[in-house]
């Protein structure tokens, strides 16, 4: 089975469907706050976002909302998960941004703004990072998923422990 196949196969799940939608629907507004493509004092559309940068936030948004569907689905069936790059992938995310000249705006809160200016500048790079460990992270989640038959034997191998 295909990488592609076990994505299809777990997508259309309902249960794991709902995981990834949910997991979106609860990201995206946070991604949106953080990458400065809301403002916070008014919640308006910065004006000066550029659309390639936004789409790379949607990506990311998307890549760990499937990466967490698939995690849940491997937890179910007691498969091995590996390594949690995904994870890794998400928060380097958080260090997007969709201007030109923010920085992402949860380090303004937490008093790095001038120490973080330089973010703006290297974001294409960092959310290109980002959506690479995503994907990579998604990847050893469905090879862990395609091995889900062995399941039922790691169960009697911890019973027999």
């Amino acid at each position: 089975m295909s990488a592609t196949e076990a994505l299809r196969g777990i997508i259309s799940t309902p249960k794991y469907a709902a995981t990834a939608i949910a997991i979106f629907i609860v990201l995206a507004p946070v991604f949106a706050l953080t990458s400065g493509l809301i403002v916070p004092p008014s919640l308006e559309l910065n004006a000066i976002a550029e659309l390639p940068k936004i789409g790379m936030v949607a990506a990311i948004v998307g890549l760990l909302a499937v990466n967490v569907a698939v995690l849940r689905r491997n937890m179910d069936m007691n498969a091995d998960s590996g390594k949690a790059v995904g994870i890794f992938g998400g928060v380097a995310g958080m260090f997007t941004s969709t201007c030109a000249v923010c920085q992402p705006v949860w380090l303004i809160w937490i008093g790095f703004g001038s120490a973080s200016a330089f973010l703006a500048e290297i974001s294409y790079y960092i959310g290109a990072v980002s959506i690479v460990l995503l994907a990579f992270g998604l990847n050893g989640q469905l090879k862990a998923a395609e091995g889900c038959d062995t399941g039922g034997v790691k169960k009697w191998k911890r019973q027999l422990r």
